[in-house]
């Protein structure tokens, strides 16, 4: 990968009253409390923005380039290869005009997730979470029981750490297995590749379901 190919994510980042390196934030002068308490607010917006950022230019770039340059910023950065696939699914299924500002990215992931072929449904969810200024964890488990099996009591629910994750998968596969006599070799391979511990748990599992 070319230095060339980096160039948008080394353009200079500048905040008002300090100076950024790779490795360090420099105050200029003597700051005032609220000269700090702006630097400090940019650097909470920078954070929650971050998510999408990555989004938008995974999409872009893969556009240009071809599918494997998630996984080549994975390695020159070291954030793990499913967070920017990730970051890159949130930001193709709600599309800036569709993402609401005064929500967290994580807001938008779980929406997301309560049905990934429904955008109406996403968006549903996050109308929810605003009107009703839903933090995520209590977002998270009003989808959970939205979905949940009526059949289900609460003696025998799936536990909650892996029910949600569950369902996502389910519903992912649903979606790509009509697709899947259109994949090239080399895309088929890397997803084998990646579901390799996907496989392994679902062994495991089975074994212990008997």
């Amino acid at each position: 990968m070319s230095t060339a190919t980096l160039e948008p994510l080394n353009q200079t980042i500048s905040l008002p009253g300090c100076t950024l390196t790779p490795t360090s934030l420099e105050l200029i002068g003597e700051p005032t409390d609220e000269d700090m308490a702006a630097i400090g607010l940019s650097l909470q917006r920078m954070e929650g923005c971050k998510a999408w950022w990555w989004g938008d230019f995974l999409i872009a770039q893969e556009k240009r380039r071809g599918e494997h340059y998630t996984r080549a910023y994975s390695e020159l950065t070291g954030i793990d290869l499913q967070t920017l696939r990730r970051y890159k699914m949130v930001a193709s299924f709600f599309k800036p005009l569709h993402r609401c500002n005064d929500l967290t990215w994580t807001h938008h992931l779980e929406a997301m997730l309560a049905n990934t072929t429904s955008l109406d449904e996403g968006e549903k969810w996050l109308e929810k979470a605003r009107e009703e200024k839903l933090p995520v964890p209590k977002l998270r488990a009003a989808i959970r029981w939205s979905k949940r099996n009526p059949a289900l009591d609460d003696n025998s629910r799936p536990p909650e750490e892996s029910y949600h994750e569950v369902l996502a998968f389910n519903r992912w596969s649903r979606k790509m297995l009509p697709k899947v006599g259109s994949f090239p070799k080399a895309r088929a391979r890397a997803i084998l590749d990646d579901l390799k511990e996907a496989d392994a748990f679902m062994e495991a599992v089975k074994q212990r379901a008997g």
